[in-house]
């Protein structure tokens, strides 16, 4: 039995809308996050990164083009002073 092969996108971490996006080959990951929302307040973009199906992580500015498995996560900060 083979695994389903989806043409989605997937969005982790700090992003107003989380989850899968139809896979468009055009876009970049940064087309993504804005058109799921935007990133919260909290998230940390500067640690951004993409993992592949394959496997291999890629840093959100240096990641190559997406291919459909993909997903884009956006961690947390910890602490914001002028928050906590």
């Amino acid at each position: 039995m083979l695994p389903v092969l989806e043409d989605k996108i997937f969005l982790n971490g700090e992003i107003r809308g989380s989850g899968a996006q139809d896979f468009r080959p055009e876009w970049t990951p940064r087309d993504y996050i804005a058109s799921s929302g935007g990133l919260t307040l909290r998230a940390k973009p500067d640690d951004a990164f993409v993992t592949f199906r394959n496997g291999r992580t890629y840093r959100l500015t240096d990641a190559p083009a997406l291919e459909p498995g993909a997903t884009i996560v956006v961690p947390e900060v910890s602490v914001k002073w002028y928050q906590d």
